[in-house]
């Protein structure tokens, strides 16, 4: 019997945070970290295929399914 192809999809998401630089030189990671997960956890289940956007799908090898 053949194994079932497993595929990785890759999503993006809009997010914003607030800074007092043009150029956003003072974000710092920690603000980018907690500004995607609020994001994520202020949609509802509704929402969220509306709050991302597909960017690509590629086959996984049958190793990297795996793991």
């Amino acid at each position: 019997m053949k194994d079932q192809t497993a595929y990785n999809h890759m999503y993006d998401i809009a997010f914003t945070i607030l800074s007092y630089q043009e150029d956003g030189r003072d974000i710092t990671p920690a603000q980018v970290r907690l500004a995607v997960v609020e994001r994520i956890a202020s949609l509802t289940d509704h929402e969220i295929f509306e709050a991302i956007g597909w960017c690509d799908t590629y086959a996984v090898e049958e190793s990297d399914a795996n793991s």
